[in-house]
């Protein structure tokens, strides 16, 4: 007799052997994945202090924050990420060329950024991991805009 535990991995071996998912299905849910976020807009990164400055002065030491910049569709984000005992620090700056809402989605969940009248914010105790940025922008013809940042390992 098996033990409990046991039985869905069996059950789950059973049926790939008896019905196994066909390869066309597998291609067509990893296509289906990519439109998640297909009306979104991607900032790129154009600044990130890890690379771009210690390629112009060297090697640099680990008390120093990182600096990363990112630009995109009427969107620039500046942030600076310090290590603290609690996790990480964000400052950071939203310069948007309209009202714009932000949120930082990083490996606990996802989290409204609250904004000063300069765009600017502050969030702490972010757990180290990958984090992104969307930012949730209306222009002046009152059409709504999604820009998302790629993943960065903070």
């Amino acid at each position: 007799m098996t033990h409990d535990d046991d039985l869905p991995a069996e059950l789950k071996a059973l049926a790939d052997r008896l019905d196994p998912e066909p390869e066309w299905l597998r291609g067509a849910a990893k296509a289906l994945y990519t439109w998640r976020t297909v009306d979104a807009e991607l900032a790129e990164l154009t600044w990130d202090s890890l690379t771009d400055e210690a390629a112009l002065t060297g090697v640099r030491g680990t008390a120093a924050p990182r600096l990363l910049t990112f630009q995109g569709a009427g969107v620039t984000l500046d942030l600076q990420i310090e290590d603290t005992r609690s996790g990480r620090r964000l400052l950071g700056q939203l310069a948007a060329q309209g009202p714009a809402q932000l949120e930082i989605r990083h490996r606990d969940g996802t989290d409204g950024v609250a904004l000063d009248e300069l765009g600017r914010f502050v969030v702490e105790h972010l757990p180290g991991g990958p984090v992104s940025f969307r930012t949730r922008l209306t222009t002046r013809t009152g059409d709504s805009v999604v820009v998302d940042t790629a993943w960065e390992l903070v």
